[in-house]
């Protein structure tokens, strides 16, 4: 839902051209994780929830935060990185800049050998394809109309039917024909397989096999692999943990330098700063609080009596853009700045002081009822 409405505010608030893809980010990642742990550690054990809640209510957000982060690292780094992209037009310029005696040759041939290869280039953007022959040849052929590796197959053909191409050129051949992905398939694939989103498949696959479970966490109740009641890879679990527990503080640094930086002459322009602030802090929270309770009442998808899952569910949908945001933008960013991402976070966490203790009341209250 918050995707869809950064749609909307992307078409009719005419962002700048590098915060269009950013602003899908801002509306649809909330701050899942420290905010809501926060929260859940420091009312858990209160009233309206029982004793045990509060250890139950982080168990919960964990289980939420592998699949959120999955989508922040494949999603949400996809949108803010395709905003800071190198544009046509710019890429044009410098090929211009830099290629003038390319630009000015329209066919140019550079021969490595009569028997290796060759490169051609056709006019001022030069693109790679690779196109096979029957014979050993191999060209690296540069296309302006062509963005993306092809493979031409009529040569490969005609080395098949008379026999020119050797057993060992077929195999591979064969290979990129039968399991050759369209580009964006491979694209979404290197989005997902990168290296936040292996180590969290990673952990899960370690938390569901007891075995593999019992190598990093010692548990009463089965028995341990190691002869000295201790698990063998505990001391990776210890280093884990404590290099883990410095991400909350310097994520709180890098979010402070990041503020302390902002000019307000490069902050977004009222018309796009509101409308993701009532987004996040207004809509979401009515449509969450809602949706939570059909699915509590009406439809039966969630207990009625387990208060600590209703409340992080209605309160997942009160929270404000997540920091992360702001971290990716200055990934990046060549300077480094993440200007107006970081005056919307801003802007958002000081209209959440009021909104968060709002929905919090109204969360306790339908609780209670």
């Amino acid at each position: 839902m918050g995707w869809l409405m950064g749609l909307g505010i992307s078409r009719f608030g005419r962002p700048p051209r590098g915060f269009r893809n950013t602003l899908l980010a801002a509306t649809s990642m909330g701050n899942w994780g420290d905010l809501t742990l926060a929260v859940v550690l420091s009312l858990g054990e209160s009233a309206p929830f029982k004793k045990g809640d509060s250890a139950l209510g982080v168990a919960y957000v964990s289980a939420f935060l592998c699949f959120s982060n999955i989508f922040a690292f494949t999603a949400g780094i996809h949108w803010i990185g395709k905003d800071h992209a190198a544009h046509p037009e710019e890429l044009a310029s410098s090929t211009e800049s830099d290629d003038s005696s390319i630009h000015s040759q329209k066919d140019v041939v550079v021969a490595r050998s009569p028997s290796t290869s060759s490169v051609r280039v056709n006019g001022p953007t030069a693109v790679v394809e690779l196109v096979d022959y029957p014979t050993t040849d191999t060209q690296l052929q540069f296309s302006s109309t062509s963005s993306l590796y092809s493979t031409h197959e009529n040569g490969v053909a005609a080395g098949y039917q008379n026999g020119s191409m050797s057993p060992r050129r077929r195999v591979p051949i064969l290979l990129r024909r039968w399991f050759r992905l369209s580009p964006k398939t491979t694209a979404l694939i290197k989005a997902i397989l990168n290296l936040a989103n292996l180590s969290i498949i990673f952990g899960l696959i370690v938390a569901v096999v007891p075995f593999l479970r019992n190598l990093f966490i010692h548990q009463s109740t089965t028995p341990t692999p190691s002869t000295d009641h201790e698990p063998p890879l505990r001391f990776l679990y210890e280093v884990f943990d404590f290099v883990g527990a410095a991400g909350p503080p310097l994520g709180v640094l890098n979010l402070g330098a990041a503020l302390g930086r902002l000019n307000v002459k490069t902050m977004l322009p009222m018309r796009l700063t509101i409308p993701i602030t009532m987004v996040r802090l207004v809509i979401l929270p009515i449509l969450g609080i809602a949706l939570t309770q059909v699915f509590t009442y009406h439809v039966g998808w969630i207990d009625r009596e387990d208060k600590i899952l209703r409340f992080i569910l209605m309160f997942q949908g009160c929270v404000p853009t997540a920091s992360a945001t702001v971290f990716f933008t200055q990934m990046f960013s060549a300077e480094g700045e993440a200007n107006e991402i970081a005056g919307v976070v801003l802007i958002q966490y000081g209209v959440a002081i009021v909104s968060l203790c709002v929905s919090i009341l109204v969360i306790f209250v339908l609780l209670q009822s």
